[in-house]
């Protein structure tokens, strides 16, 4: 998955999940700031002493003649401690700054919650009340983004006092941008994967009846077989036909294209990100658990078709519990 954002002195933030991207992805006349983000896994180390030792050093001796203003790894503590002897190896590693942020001196504290999670609720018609009676989040009209949701004190203490599997700002992002998580309360950060997850398979199940739901689902399916970046102006209509029939064993609409494009622009800042170019917009996941989700919710009605996009990395954690 990559990610690019203009940053200033006009160097771009440049986001790789695996060390093998960069290769092909990075000019020498770029300027960045690149970010590896859980390269040598999250649950289990999937270190390629023969490969990744390899690339590490190309990527130091490489960082010297291009124009790279910093690069950015990170490791989680359980992948870190299990193969620690061999990245210290690397000097890449082992001559620049190593910050654990999940040590008490910089993991989040409670004041900087609740500072984030105030900040996100500013900008998605949330706010927070001192009246436990004012608490409106399980109303059903909790879903129309126009309803001003309201927590009291003591839920929001619970939202922020509960331990997320994902990263905190992360939990939030996702909560507050999802009426449906929003209506779930403290108990979506308990297990925010999970909650994500339970959402893709119900839109997948409530597309059986209700159109709307249906396309929208195609929609995401599409998107993760296609390599996660979807442009409305080039739709493979094969593609989308195997789909359409694999779920819902109906034939394709005559009008499919614009059900895609009209479902790619409601689900934007929902499930997906819409980045807008000189003749097209592309909308990309919004974040990496979402497409394992779509990834996961399809597999279970076409595991041979989504087999092919899972890495061996991926379907090692994905297996394995969480705090292996």
């Amino acid at each position: 998955m990559r990610l690019f954002v203009c940053t200033n002195r006009d160097y771009k933030l440049v986001k790789f999940s695996s060390l093998t991207e960069w290769k092909n992805n990075v000019s020498i006349h770029d300027k960045l700031v690149i970010l590896f983000e859980d390269i040598f896994g999250k649950t289990n180390s999937r270190f390629s002493e023969d490969q990744d030792s390899v690339l590490l050093e190309e990527l130091y001796a490489s960082a010297n003649h291009m124009k790279i203003n910093r690069i950015i790894i990170t490791v989680r503590d359980t992948v870190r401690q299990s193969c620690h002897t061999v990245l210290e190896k690397h000097r890449i590693l082992n001559e620049k700054f190593i910050l654990d942020i999940s040590s008490k001196e910089l993991q989040m504290n409670e004041t900087q919650k609740f500072t984030c999670l105030l900040n996100y609720f500013k900008i998605t018609n949330i706010e927070i009340t001192r009246n436990a009676t004012d608490e409106n989040f399980k109303e059903e009209k909790v879903q129309d983004n126009m309803f001003k949701v309201k927590f009291h004190d003591e839920t929001v203490q619970k939202m922020i006092k509960t331990k997320t599997t994902i990263g905190f700002p992360q939990a939030v992002y996702l909560f507050t941008g999802n009426r449906k998580f929003t209506g779930q309360g403290p108990a979506f950060f308990a297990d925010a994967p999970n909650c994500l997850l339970n959402e893709i398979k119900e839109l997948r199940e409530k597309g059986k009846k209700v159109e709307q739901d249906r396309w929208q689902y195609v929609t995401l399916v599409y998107t993760m077989l296609i390599g996660c970046e979807l442009r409305p102006n080039g739709i493979d209509n094969h593609l989308v036909e195997e789909i359409f029939k694999s779920l819902y064993k109906r034939n394709l609409p005559e009008n499919f294209n614009e059900l895609i494009r009209a479902s790619a622009t409601v689900m934007s800042g929902r499930y997906s990100s819409c980045k807008s170019g000189e003749n097209h917009s592309t909308f990309t996941f919004q974040h990496q658990t979402t497409f394992e989700a779509v990834l996961v919710s399809y597999g279970e009605k076409e595991p041979a078709v989504v087999i092919p996009f899972m890495s061996l990395e991926f379907i090692t954690e994905l297996v394995r519990p969480f705090h292996y």
